[in-house]
């Protein structure tokens, strides 16, 4: 994390599981107007997605080419 940030053009390579975590959190944001959701542990999360920018997401069993996005997360648990 960079901040209260993820930024998934600056991962190192990550675990199978990393990649299909950040695919989900991708998908509950697509399924809101204002992009957010919570994880399983409470935290509010903003999805910021660039769709004319690409990057490249390296998993130890391939690389998966996407828009640039960014998870911010907007709270801490208390």
């Amino acid at each position: 994390m960079d901040g209260n940030e993820i930024h998934l053009e600056h991962l190192p390579v990550v675990e199978p599981y990393v990649r299909k975590m950040f695919l989900q959190w991708i998908g509950k944001s697509m399924m809101r107007k204002d992009r957010t959701f919570q994880t399983e542990h409470g935290r509010t999360v903003s999805v910021l997605i660039k769709e004319e920018e690409k990057v490249q997401l390296h998993a130890k069993d391939g690389v998966l080419s996407m828009p640039k996005v960014t998870f911010r997360f907007k709270d801490e648990v208390t």
